[in-house]
């Protein structure tokens, strides 16, 4: 999983909160998805604001859309 974050969201310290969020979302979720998928996240500027449960919700919801995971209830 690769994560990206523009400069213009912020400063080093929010850019690397938001990555770190990120990857813990991923790692919750990380079970369900395929093992061989390769993720690549661009974070948005309200990112770092959400709680992190509705980050991989969704996280989740985008896989989905993919076709990678059948739908969650």
């Amino acid at each position: 999983m690769a994560i990206i974050t523009p400069r213009l969201i912020g400063n080093a310290v929010e850019r690397n909160a938001i990555k770190r969020r990120t990857r813990e979302c991923y790692r919750k979720i990380q079970s369900q998805l395929p093992e061989d998928l390769i993720s690549i996240w661009i974070a948005r500027k309200n990112s770092g604001t959400k709680p992190i449960q509705e980050i991989a919700k969704e996280m989740m919801k985008l896989y989905h859309r993919a076709g990678l995971i059948p739908p969650q209830p």
